[in-house]
């Protein structure tokens, strides 16, 4: 979480939006004693960028045009949009990823992936590499960089062909992204993101400005504010937007639209995607980041230390008589998991299963193990299933003891739910102490 924080702020020379993507994006509860390293690498690691690199930052802007009562509804139509962008690059991209997991052998997905995206590339060469410098051309109000990367020549006075120009730059972003993940290269969100919401608030204000003559808009100032929108929802971090925003520009002038834009924009994806980017990912694994103390508690209690394997296991074809010399005399437990030759499990015998008839040596030749067994209520899946699908089956069960097994059927060991609750609560006191 430090070096996180210290390699953001030092990018973007923003100490606070460093701390802040640490607790938003990693979704860490901290406690103040924990802030403290989070504060001193950010810090630490501007002073260290200073030092080598001087004042130069990745994005730079000058703010000209403060902003004015009557442009509040355009930010509130900026916030919708932003939203609307939002929630396209985040099912764009992994449908685009869907799309290359198709080919399953890693050469064919190599030369898919390639070939599109090149041929992307030579269509809008705008989007080649992470953005950084056409965020800052758009920054200034030199859209004329932009449009001279089209490929095709277009009259600069024609705001109707610029348009299309940032509009398939704000479409084709996110595609171009998720072409190189998902075909093996390396990249990130963060910069796209950024550059989406730049080209969507540019082009929102070239709309405006071209629908309402007079109202002159600063493009550039939608330009940045849509940034924060992008961020606050594709990322899901409202408040490291804004700060971010606020740290780049070194002045409080904006606060208004970029809090108004990235609580819309955050709150439509939020109700509508559910997730951030990074989280959509993780969402059919085991563990989702959240803020949650009681569902993080979980996620670190390590399952394999609550597996019991001091059940005497029993045979199916072994005799009740059997069964009492050689399990029932040597465990100091009730319960008795049946397997067979090749340690699958089978089922469960309990002392209450046999209470009434243990003592009668007349019955001991004449009931096997199979006559007794019945199946277990549910079993846990060793190595599968997590801390809150093990809570459900007890849950659902009512039983205080549930067999591990494998996915194959192998017999692992038990395991207790008094146990699990035990180490649970534990790391919950481990999480919430100070």
């Amino acid at each position: 979480a430090a070096a996180t924080a210290g390699t953001f702020s030092s990018i973007f020379k923003a100490p606070v939006a460093g701390i802040l993507f640490v607790m938003e994006v990693l979704s860490f509860d901290l406690t103040m004693t924990a802030m403290i390293p989070l504060i001193l690498a950010s810090v630490s690691a501007v002073l260290t960028s200073y030092f080598f690199l001087g004042k130069d930052i990745l994005l730079h802007y000058k703010l000209i045009h403060s902003y004015r009562l009557n442009e509040v509804p355009f930010y509130i139509v900026l916030g919708i949009t932003s939203a609307t962008t939002s929630i396209y690059f985040i099912r764009a991209y992994f449908y685009t990823g869907r799309f290359l997991k198709r080919f399953r052998k890693l050469v064919p997905r190599w030369l898919a992936g390639g070939i599109l995206l090149g041929l992307l590339v030579y269509l809008l060469p705008a989007l080649y590499g992470e953005g950084y410098n056409m965020i800052n051309h758009v920054l200034i109000a030199d859209y004329h960089y932009v449009v001279n990367k089209f490929p095709i020549a277009i009259d600069h006075n024609a705001t109707h062909l610029v348009i299309l120009v940032f509009v398939l730059l704000t479409t084709f972003k996110v595609i171009g992204l998720s072409l190189t993940l998902h075909a093996g290269g390396i990249g990130g969100v963060f910069a796209p993101s950024m550059f989406t919401g730049a080209m969507s608030g540019y082009v929102l204000a070239l709309i405006f400005n071209m629908i309402f003559p007079g109202l002159n808009l600063p493009p550039e100032n939608f330009a940045l504010v849509g940034m924060a929108g992008a961020v606050a929802g594709i990322i899901q971090a409202p408040l490291m937007a804004v700060f971010l925003i606020m740290e780049i520009t070194g002045s409080q002038e904006l606060i208004v639209p970029l809090m108004m834009v990235a609580a819309i924009s955050f709150w439509v994806t939020k109700r509508t995607v559910g997730y951030s980017i990074y989280t959509m990912q993780l969402k059919g694994r085991s563990f989702i980041p959240t803020h949650n103390k009681d569902a993080f508690a979980g996620f670190m209690v390590e399952l394999d230390r609550v597996v019991e394997k001091d059940f005497i296991p029993v045979e199916p074809s072994w005799t009740l008589g059997e069964m009492v010399e050689r399990a029932v005399k040597n465990s100091h437990r009730n319960l008795f998991p049946v397997i067979d030759e090749h340690q699958h499990f089978l089922g469960v015998i309990t002392l209450d299963d046999i209470r009434q008839i243990m003592f009668d040596q007349e019955m001991y030749d004449k009931i096997r193990v199979r006559d007794l067994m019945h199946k277990a209520p549910t079993v846990i899946f060793y190595k599968d299933d997590n801390f809150q699908k093990v809570m459900k089956k007890f849950q659902m069960t009512g039983a205080w003891n549930l067999p591990i097994i494998r996915r194959d059927g192998t017999y692992v060991g038990f395991m207790s739910k008094s146990k699990l609750l035990s180490i649970y609560r534990k790391k919950l006191l481990e999480i919430t102490s100070e």
